[in-house]
């Protein structure tokens, strides 16, 4: 209830980029000093909508058995915990 109430209309959303970005959750490009450009997260983002979704993502991991299974092979693979997170939460549905 938090996040629809937090979120308003998700159908104002066409995309999952579209809800990334607006949470903060979707990378950004940054020139540095004209040479590559890297990306980083916009620092501006609703973290009371990225809590809620930590927390249902922690849940997740804890009581789903495809997501415990996902985390396990990514682990497994030499992924560090934070970058399999990243990936879990990029494929949550909203």
């Amino acid at each position: 209830m938090e996040l629809l109430d937090e979120i308003g209309d998700p159908c104002r959303f066409l995309t999952e980029v579209q809800f990334a970005r607006w949470r903060g959750g979707a990378p950004r490009a940054e020139e540095d000093h004209g040479r590559a450009h890297r990306h980083q997260l916009d620092r501006g983002t609703n973290r009371k909508v990225n809590s809620v979704l930590h927390i249902v993502h922690v849940t997740q991991v804890r009581c789903h058995d495809p997501a415990r299974s996902f985390m396990a092979r990514k682990i497994n693979a030499n992924m560090p915990r934070r970058s399999a997170r990243a990936l879990t939460n990029a494929s949550s549905p909203m």
